[in-house]
C-alpha cells in the first residue's frame, strides 16, 4: 500500500494529525502497525489522500492542504 511507517509512538488520539518534513505535509496519522503503544505507528500517504479526494467526480474535488 502507500502506508508510510515511522517509530513515533502514538495513541488512540493521535489518528488524523499530520506527520511533517520541514513544513511539507507527508502523512496523516493512521494506526499503529501492530501492538497499539508498543508499536510503529502507519501513516497514510498525504499525496495518495489528496490524489483520491481530487478524483474526478469526488466530494472533496478542488481540496488543497494549506
Amino acid at each position: 500500500g502507500s502506508d508510510l511507517i515511522s517509530d513515533a509512538l502514538t495513541v488512540w488520539s493521535d489518528s488524523g494529525g499530520p506527520l511533517v518534513v520541514g513544513t511539507t505535509l507527508v502523512g496523516i496519522t493512521s494506526h499503529a502497525s501492530g501492538v497499539p503503544l508498543l508499536s510503529p505507528t502507519a501513516y497514510a500517504s498525504a499525496a495518495e489522500s489528496v490524489r483520491l479526494l481530487n478524483a474526478s467526480g469526488a466530494p472533496g474535488a478542488g481540496f488543497r492542504p494549506v
